[in-house]
């Protein structure tokens, strides 16, 4: 969700008793990281400057960056990666040619837009302000992936929020949205997607538009290989 003092981005006509909602057709799930911002072109360019390699796009054959060439260890990946995070190189990434473009219309044709980012969650208020920056008043809020708990609790006793028990999956966090398409660039999401399995068989699991040509997304990267 987006930061506590963030306006909400969604505003319903001032007679509601008789206007219908302008947002009737559901929400859609977007991804933040290379769907929106041009994440990894800038990165690489902070990895050449930092490190003296030679990246580009296409050198990011796998999502994990690790698996790649330059990045080092999972360890190392993660210090490079918590360092490009707390430098300004983020506030100047640029959006993904054609996105601001396409979330208008979708927000025109009546969709409600939510991102679901797996950054992590300390530096949500950065990524929400760079939102405002570029796609001002498109999304409602931003959701970190970490930030829900999946909870188990008796029936009939309210879920407890801000208790962080593990990571939800894009899936899970998109099924209680109640988001019918989640538009992302990772193919591990979209197979986790696709092969959901409900606990109680209610759950209703959105479609996935797989976005872009990217050499990550032609292939298949489990943490675990």
């Amino acid at each position: 969700m987006p930061p506590q003092d963030a306006p909400n981005c969604v505003s319903e006509p001032e007679n509601s008793d008789t206007a219908p909602s302008p947002f009737l057709k559901g929400i859609i799930a977007v991804d933040l990281d290379d769907v929106l911002s041009n994440t990894n072109e800038h990165i690489a360019a902070w990895h050449n400057e930092n490190y003296g390699s030679n990246l580009g796009l296409n050198d990011f054959y796998y999502y994990y960056y690790w698996k790649n060439p330059c990045w080092g260890t999972p360890s190392q990946t993660h210090k490079k990666v918590k360092d490009f995070y707390a430098t300004k190189w983020v506030s100047s990434i640029q959006p993904i040619e054609g996105a601001q473009e396409g979330t208008a219309v979708l927000r025109g044709l009546g969709y409600r837009l939510v991102i679901i980012t797996a950054r992590n969650e300390h530096i949500r208020d950065a990524s929400w302000e760079w939102t405002q920056r570029h796609f001002p008043g498109f999304f409602e809020e931003i959701i970190c992936t970490g930030q829900f708990a999946a909870q188990q609790r008796p029936d009939g006793v309210p879920e407890q929020t801000n208790v962080i028990t593990k990571k939800l999956t894009k899936a899970e966090v998109c099924i209680r949205l109640g988001a019918k398409l989640l538009i992302d660039d990772s193919l591990e999401n979209a197979i986790a997607c696709a092969e959901y399995v409900s606990p109680n068989g209610d759950d209703i699991v959105p479609s996935v538009l797989l976005f872009g040509d990217y050499q990550w997304n032609k292939r298949l990267s489990l943490p675990e290989d």
